[in-house]
């Protein structure tokens, strides 16, 4: 499937194209691919489907091949997970991956352990049944007894390579699950065979285990951010800044039942048995997309005393959201830990509280007025007039309700401000990021961007003309508040300046034909 093909920093003639890979890993694969020729960018969306549908097949735990394998496989994980203490010829792809995971094992002490299938379905069992949910006590009790029954193999597998021929056999009670290396290894894979064939403007997006980025054409760095896994006020915590690295995010909000109030997830620790327990995310970053998909499962189980071993093994960078502090542990330069909340609750309640008190004294006193003027009325008819009055409190009953929760909702803080002149955004201002993108010149000295006494300026020009010149809107920016003003002192003929600091709906300036407007969306290039 593709979408949203369009041509993109048009001097350079790059071509943005991307495409949809459904139904592979248990994810949808998005690739996004910047070339001069779109033909060779329909090749390489051909070549990077076949590789992810193949290892789909390949390394599916659940299912036997289809009768159709159209890839011509030798067997499959699943094939081999039915049959202990035999043979099992396998393809070379299959054998390679294995013999990765395995090399894995050992660099990692056990922490990632691709041969424990069977303890992790017990675990998934319960995820399956109790999604979201509470789990009862004698359920729960039985899980946790089935955890603590099983015995993890030693020594569960053995490679045999004969005559250019490649075989494994698994020991009993051991079950292939690569589902804690799949994706990321086939990532590298499409990573490699696209800077093999000269492209270097790419984002493969394998759902949020993998995530590997080249370049763009503007040499900016692509930003992900990383949602909160707890804090519904705080749409992200972290955002990552990077190029030519790949990102791999590993947390318990996806796949978890609840016992007690506390989670247990799909991510289990092969020394516990247990669900990992140390984080409630982590995010790391490095070069090789089939390690960090692999240590991104090991670093949730291990020890904290091990983070800087591990993260050094796998010559990574991440940030750890720990479970019982919620505290937020950087290891890297290239995220950005977003401390504040990203959406504003009623921060103003004593102001509002008011406000609806005032409605209702106002409502009280017309009432009142009005029935005074009633009584003096020949004509008055109390069921017409008791039908009026409920009328009227019920219309003002909906203004005072729907006036306060206009304002004691939570809303998303703005993330994102445009400056606009004549309807088209000249600057951009991103107030997660604390920065300022002049998009477009009106001319050679404007927009420009000041920073005076610590303070952030963006001086644009108008419509509006003094003695034939045209006059300078001047907007100043508080990223402490995410709001924006325009200047009175020195934006004068605005009334827009009026307005004061703003930091929702739009401000707008006529006669000279500047807007200013706010949204809670961002400029992210992913959000994980």
């Amino acid at each position: 499937m593709l979408f949203n093909v369009n041509t993109v920093y048009a001097e350079e003639d790059y071509i943005k194209q991307s495409k949809l890979i459904e139904n592979v890993m248990d994810t949808t694969v998005i690739l996004t691919i910047y070339n001069k020729d779109s033909a060779k960018t329909n090749e390489q969306f051909e070549y990077i489907e076949n590789l992810f549908r193949k290892y789909h097949y390949l390394t599916d735990s659940f299912n036997d091949l289809s009768s159709e394998n159209v890839y011509n496989l030798k067997t499959n994980l699943s094939l081999i997970n039915q049959a202990f203490n035999v043979n099992h010829e396998v393809d070379k792809e299959l054998y390679d991956l294995l013999l990765y995971a395995e090399s894995l094992r050992f660099e990692t002490d056990g922490y990632f352990d691709y041969t424990i299938g069977n303890l992790i379905d017990i675990w998934k069992e319960g995820v399956t049944k109790y999604k979201y949910q509470e789990m009862p006590k004698n359920e729960f009790q039985l899980i946790l007894n089935q955890a603590n029954n099983y015995q993890v193999v030693t020594d569960p597998i053995e490679f045999i390579e004969e005559n250019g021929l490649y075989y494994v056999k698994i020991k009993e009670g051991v079950k292939l699950d690569l589902g804690g290396i799949a994706k990321g290894y086939v990532t590298n894979l499409a990573k490699d065979y696209l800077l093999a064939n000269n492209t270097n403007y790419y984002m493969i997006n394998s759902g949020q285990s993998s995530i590997a980025v080249g370049e763009k054409p503007d040499q900016t760095n692509y930003s992900i951010a990383i949602q909160d896994p707890v804090n519904s006020n705080r749409l992200y915590y972290a955002v990552v800044y990077v190029t030519n690295q790949t990102i791999t995010t590993s947390g318990n909000n996806l796949q978890y039942f609840l016992y007690e109030g506390i989670r247990y997830h799909h991510i289990i620790n092969p020394k516990t048995k247990m669900p990992a327990a140390n984080y409630h995310a982590l995010t790391i970053v490095g070069k090789d997309a089939g390690a960090m998909d692999a240590y991104s499962t090991a670093l949730f189980s291990m020890p904290k005393g091990m983070l800087d071993e591990g993260l050094a093994q796998a010559e990574a960078e991440g940030a750890f959201y720990e479970t019982h502090t919620n505290n937020i542990i950087n290891k890297t330069e290239k995220i950005n830990i977003v401390l504040e909340n990203n959406i504003e609750g009623a921060n103003k309640i004593g102001r509002y509280l008011i406000l609806g008190l005032s409605i209702f004294v106002i409502a009280i006193l017309i009432i009142g007025t009005i029935l005074l003027y009633k009584n003096k009325q020949t004509s008055f008819k109390r069921p017409e007039l008791f039908k009026d009055l409920a009328l009227f409190i019920i219309l003002i009953l909906a203004f005072g309700v729907g006036y306060l929760n206009y304002h004691f909702w939570p809303k998303a803080n703005p993330s994102i401000a445009e400056i606009n002149y004549k309807l088209e955004t000249y600057v951009t201002v991103d107030f997660d990021m604390q920065s300022i993108n002049i998009n477009k010149q009106q001319s050679q000295d404007y927009p420009r961007y000041e920073i005076i006494d610590l303070k952030h300026f963006v001086t644009i020009l108008g419509d509006y003309k003094i003695n034939n010149e045209r006059q300078e809107v001047v907007v100043e920016i508080n990223f402490v508040t995410n709001e924006i003003r325009v200047s009175e002192e020195n934006s004068p003929h605005n009334f827009c300046s009026l307005q004061g600091w703003t930091g929702r709906g739009a401000i707008i300036c006529m006669p000279n034909n500047v807007t200013i407007t706010f949204r809670s969306g961002n400029n992210f290039d992913l959000i994980l």
